[in-house]
C-alpha cells in the first residue's frame, strides 16, 4: 500500500512544484538578467525557494497520492482480497497513517529548518546581487540605466584591468544635466560605500537657466555610487527567514519586532500547525473510499465530497492564518482545524459517527466488514 501511494506522491509533488516554481521564478529571472548574473546563480536561487513551495503543496500531494493509490487498489479488487483474508479496517489504515506521519515529519523539517534557511540564504544572495554594482555596470558597449535619470556607458572592461572610455550622464540634477567623460576608471570600495574613480576626463554641465554649457577638465574625479544602492539595508529579517525561536522570542529592542509581535507569533503557530494537514488530508480519502460501500457503477460522489472537504479544510487554515495577526484569539483554530479533521475521520472509520457519505443502491456490498 505504501508503494501504491509513494509513486503518485512523487509525480504529484514534482508536477505541482514545477508549475508553482515557474510562477515564482519570474522575478528571479528578471533580477538575474538585469543584473548580469550567470545561469548558476539562477539555479541556486531556484533551489533555495523549493522548501517554501514544498511546504505548501505537500498536503495536497499527500491527498492526491492516497486517493489515487486507494482508488487503484479498489478498482483492482485488492482491498476486497485483503478484507477476505481477515484484515480489518484498522489493519488497512496503518499504511495510510504511516504515510501521513512521514509527510508530517517532512513538513516539520521544511517549516522549522529548510524553509527559513533557504529563504535566508536566498534573500542574502538577492541583496548582494542588487548591491553588486560591478555586475550591473560592467557591460562593455552598452548603455545602462541603474537609476532614474542616470545613464552609464563603459567602452571596454578587460578582466583584472581598469575601465576604459567611460561616460556617466546625470539628467536628474536640478541645475541641469551633467555628463562625465573619462579615458580610464575603476571601481573602488570605501567605508562610505562604492565609488567610481575616473581619470583624465571632462565634465560637461548645461545650465538650464542660462542655457549655456560649461566644460571642466580633470585628472581624477570620484563619482559616488551609493545613490544606486538600497539605503535601507538588511536591518531585519523577514518572517519567512526566521527560525522558530526567533519568531517565539523576538528581539523586542528592535522597533519592527516590537510593533509586529502578533505577526511573529502568528507565523510561529502556523509553522507548528500546518504540517498536521498532511495526516488530516491522508485520512479524508481513506474515509471516502474504504469506509463506503462497493458499487459497480462507481463512487464519484464520495470522491467529489472528499475533494471538497480537503480543499475547504486547507483554505480554512489559510484564512485563519491570515486573520491571526489582527485577532490573536483565533490561534487555537490553527490547531483545531487539522486535529478536528483527524478526530472526525477516526470516528467515522471506527463507526462511532454516523456515515455521512452518499448511500449506494441496495445491491451494493460493503468493502470492509467487522470494522
Amino acid at each position: 500500500m505504501l508503494r501504491q501511494m509513494m509513486v503518485p506522491m512523487i509525480f504529484a509533488t514534482v508536477g505541482m512544484t514545477v508549475v508553482i516554481w515557474l510562477t515564482q521564478s519570474l522575478d528571479m529571472i528578471d533580477l538575474v538578467i538585469n543584473r548580469g548574473q550567470s545561469a548558476l546563480i539562477f539555479a541556486q536561487l531556484s533551489v533555495l525557494i523549493l522548501p517554501f513551495i514544498l511546504t505548501n503543496i505537500l498536503p495536497i500531494a499527500v491527498f492526491v497520492a492516497v486517493l489515487y493509490g486507494l482508488h487503484r487498489m479498489r478498482e483492482d479488487s485488492e482491498l476486497v482480497v485483503m478484507n477476505a483474508s481477515g484484515l480489518s479496517i484498522w489493519g488497512l489504515i496503518w499504511p495510510v497513517v504511516i504515510f501521513g506521519l512521514l509527510a508530517t515529519m517532512i513538513g516539520y523539517a521544511l517549516n522549522l529548518y529548510f524553509m527559513p534557511a533557504g529563504y535566508r540564504t536566498m534573500k542574502d544572495m538577492v541583496y548582494e546581487i542588487r548591491e553588486d554594482l560591478a555586475g550591473l555596470l560592467l557591460r562593455e558597449g552598452e548603455f545602462i540605466n541603474p537609476a532614474d535619470g542616470i545613464t552609464v556607458y563603459i567602452g571596454s572592461a578587460p578582466p583584472g584591468s581598469d575601465l576604459f572610455d567611460l561616460m556617466v550622464h546625470n539628467s536628474s540634477d536640478p541645475s541641469g544635466p551633467i555628463t562625465y567623460l573619462a579615458r580610464r576608471g575603476a571601481f573602488v570600495r570605501t567605508e562610505s560605500g562604492p565609488r567610481l574613480v575616473m581619470e583624465d576626463g571632462t565634465i560637461l554641465h548645461r545650465d538650464a537657466e542660462a542655457n549655456n554649457v560649461s566644460l571642466l577638465q580633470f585628472e581624477s574625479y570620484t563619482f559616488d555610487l551609493t545613490q544606486f544602492m538600497d539605503q535601507g539595508g538588511r536591518n531585519s529579517r523577514d518572517l519567512s527567514e526566521r527560525y522558530l525561536h526567533e519568531l517565539l522570542r523576538p528581539d523586542v529592542s528592535r522597533n519592527w519586532d516590537r510593533r509586529n509581535l502578533e505577526r511573529l507569533y502568528a507565523e510561529a503557530h502556523d509553522r507548528l500547525s500546518s504540517p498536521l494537514y498532511n495526516l488530516a488530508l491522508a485520512l479524508i480519502p481513506f474515509v471516502a473510499i474504504v469506509c463506503g460501500t462497493f458499487n459497480r457503477r462507481g463512487y464519484t460522489g464520495r470522491v467529489a465530497i472528499a475533494m471538497g472537504v480537503a480543499v475547504s479544510v486547507r483554505l480554512a487554515g489559510f484564512g485563519v492564518h491570515g486573520m491571526l495577526a489582527g485577532m490573536p484569539l483565533l490561534t487555537p483554530l490553527l490547531y483545531f482545524i487539522p486535529l478536528g479533521t483527524i478526530f472526525i475521520c477516526v470516528l467515522m472509520i471506527g463507526g462511532w459517527l454516523p456515515n455521512l457519505l452518499p448511500r449506494e443502491p441496495s445491491d451494493a456490498q460493503p468493502v470492509i466488514e467487522g470494522a
